[in-house]
């Protein structure tokens, strides 16, 4: 029973290949995980590691709405992106480090708005 203490978002997954589906919000893209079967890969979300923009509801909406706007601009034309370090967080939503074009996404600096 021990084994169920460890946390499993610990554990990384490697790097993958994306084909970019759309911008969720300033902090979190949609894609096409590549080599992946349909039902893990497909359509799947994505958070980028270590970032957390305003959300698009509510009272950050207007600050939310800037940072999605921003990524959307960083990403335009992107048809594929790739995911290093591919991992689950404390909320087991999948986080990875997102490069495009060979350059580091999610930064504070890049996405906050």
């Amino acid at each position: 029973m021990l084994f169920f203490c460890v946390p499993v978002f610990a554990a990384t997954y490697g790097d993958a290949d994306c084909s970019l589906v759309e911008v969720i919000d300033g902090d979190t893209i949609r894609c096409d995980i590549k080599g992946y079967p349909d039902i893990i890969g497909k359509g799947i979300s994505v958070r980028f590691r270590d970032i957390n923009t305003p959300e698009i509801k509510g009272e950050q909406r207007p600050l939310g709405l800037i940072s999605k706007k921003k990524l959307e601009a960083l990403l335009a034309g992107a048809e594929t992106v790739t995911l290093k370090d591919i991992s689950r967080d404390k909320y087991f939503r999948i986080d990875a480090d997102i490069y495009h074009n060979g350059r580091k996404i999610n930064t504070n600096e890049l996405l906050q708005p």
